[in-house]
């Protein structure tokens, strides 16, 4: 993806290496899995997180905060029934239930989601893509406003 899109477009792309993917056809490596989101019923605010293993508590407040007044801005009714935070989390980092613990705390009654990075268990390397460019030892929220329902 790197060397695939124009440094503008990689800004707006955020995700992670997988160890497979649940497909219709079952478990599979080597493929790959996306999401979009409409801008005409979706906006967010991202954040990436580096240096898992000193990630604290306070910090996660801190991030949350910031991100929920960013989203504000754009989306003045932005509150927890219509949106939703999503964590991309470096798979190999050994910090993965510490961060979403810290952030779930934080987010309160919003719902977060999300997975962890993976290498076909090859156990060396599981970066997240963000700002144009993989990041070990990282995670990637993204706080998302929805005019849907969910």
């Amino acid at each position: 993806l790197e060397q695939a899109l124009p440094a503008a477009q990689r800004q707006r792309f955020f995700g992670s290496s997988t160890s497979g993917e649940i497909v219709p056809r079952g478990y599979q490596l080597e493929t790959v899995a996306a999401i979009s989101f409409d801008r005409s019923h979706f906006s967010g605010v991202a954040r990436k997180i580096e240096g898992l293993a000193s990630f604290r508590f306070h910090q996660a407040r801190e991030l949350v905060l910031s991100m929920q007044r960013e989203l504000r801005r754009k989306v003045p009714g932005a509150n927890s029934g219509n949106t939703f935070a999503l964590l991309l989390i470096d798979g190999l980092s050994q910090a993965e239930e510490y961060v979403a613990a810290a952030l779930g705390n934080e987010l309160g009654s919003i719902h977060l989601v999300g997975g962890s990075s993976g290498d076909n268990w090859q156990l060396q390397r599981s970066p997240v893509l963000c700002e144009g460019a993989y990041h070990d030892d990282s995670a990637v929220v993204l706080l998302v406003h929805t005019s849907l329902d969910f």
